[in-house]
């Protein structure tokens, strides 16, 4: 028998104690502390497929994430946050690397980050920091090699679904669950967190309760027989989105809908329910990540960061889906960032931001 040991890290609890917060950014000045504190934790959260307009932070009629509202209220919101790109494989190695996908070179399935770009994850290991990681789908993981510089990564299995049709990662229970329980062996020493969740992502069909606030009972079997319609009339010759995915109980678009005898609108009207159901039960999980933080005693020295990798389209311009097109409905996604007692309160950011700028503001936010 044969043992390796690899990658050893020795943890240095005194490391913030240590370091001097270099007060290099007018950002840093205009703390509440005139940039004064380090935090011991930094949370990078991103909810999948998350328009920003279904959040009533951003003017959604709906009371979708009143957690969220609440930490925008207690924290920074932009207004005007624009996404690198409409889809996970091209979008996440962005955010996390802080290059245009014309530096990652990341445009397709089988492309991976150089190992020469460095991740949040790399910069903060090379501190001292402990790194963890959650990956609700394959592209923001090993198979884009955005597992640089994680000590602890947890992949969504390839083959993983119950009876719904979900992916055990669909609720983000699963990843706060585990973050929690790193976190426990954890919470003495500087760490950063990347949560990957998929909530709001297809199918839109959330967990109970959450299926049931806006969605009507009868829903579900009213939408499967729009589906057999359409599947009736365009068989297994349906495309969607792009045009590369096909089967008739995905996405049609609106012309098949209509060619199917289907009111597009009453369709996309009940998806959207479900929709806003699942982020609900999305922010009910952040929630408890923030409880978990204050019930360890770090709640007030962690950075938290939300942030979405793209948005979906609900027929807007006659399709569903994403990847497809670059319209505001892609493109446009929230931005928050909450440090208690820190960054001032109540904040909204009229200028437009890109996700690339996330990296480089945790950063500095960190010294």
């Amino acid at each position: 028998l044969i043992g390796f040991w690899g990658t050893p890290v020795v943890r240095n609890s005194g490391v913030l104690a240590n370091m001097k917060p270099r007060v290099s950014s007018d950002a840093r000045r205009a703390l509440v502390d005139g940039g004064a504190s380090l935090p011991q934790g930094v949370i990078v959260f991103l909810g999948d497929t998350l328009r920003r307009d279904r959040l009533d932070a951003y003017g959604h009629s709906r009371q979708t994430a009143p957690e969220l509202s609440r930490l925008s209220r207690e924290g920074a919101r932009f207004s005007d946050a624009i996404s690198q790109a409409t889809w996970t494989k091209v979008s996440v190695p962005s955010i996390l690397s802080s290059l245009y996908p014309a530096s990652t070179g990341i445009v397709g399935v089988p492309d991976r980050l150089a190992s020469g770009a460095l991740t949040l994850a790399e910069v903060f290991r090379s501190a001292g920091y402990a790194t963890f990681q959650t990956s609700s789908v394959q592209f923001s993981g090993k198979l884009s090699n955005l597992h640089q510089g994680v000590e602890v990564l947890h992949e969504r299995a390839s083959i993983d679904s119950d009876a719904l049709g979900h992916s055990s990662a669909k609720t983000a229970r699963t990843y706060v669950d585990r973050f929690l329980l790193w976190l426990d062996d954890h919470h003495d020493v500087p760490f950063f967190a990347f949560i990957h969740v998929f909530d709001p992502h297809s199918p839109f069909e959330s967990y109970p309760p959450y299926d049931l606030i806006w969605a009507s009972p009868t829903g579900k079997e009213d939408h499967e027989a729009r589906i057999a319609q359409v599947a009736e009339t365009f068989g297994d010759d349906i495309r969607i989105g792009d045009g590369n995915r096909r089967g008739p109980e995905l996405f049609p678009n609106r012309s098949e809908l209509e060619a199917s005898g289907v009111d597009p609108d009453l369709h996309v009207a009940h998806q959207l329910d479900w929709y806003d159901g699942s982020i609900r039960g999305m922010d009910a999980e952040v929630s408890r990540l923030i409880e978990g933080l204050q019930e360890r005693g770090i709640g007030d020295d962690t950075v938290f960061a939300f942030i979405s990798d793209h948005g979906e389209e609900f027929l807007e311009h006659g399709w569903h889906w994403h990847g497809n097109t670059v319209y505001g409905e892609m493109l446009n996604v929230p931005l928050m960032l909450w440090w208690p007692n820190v960054i001032p309160s109540g904040i909204v950011i009229d200028e437009t931001v890109e996700s690339i700028d996330l990296m480089p503001t945790l950063l500095d936010l960190s010294g």
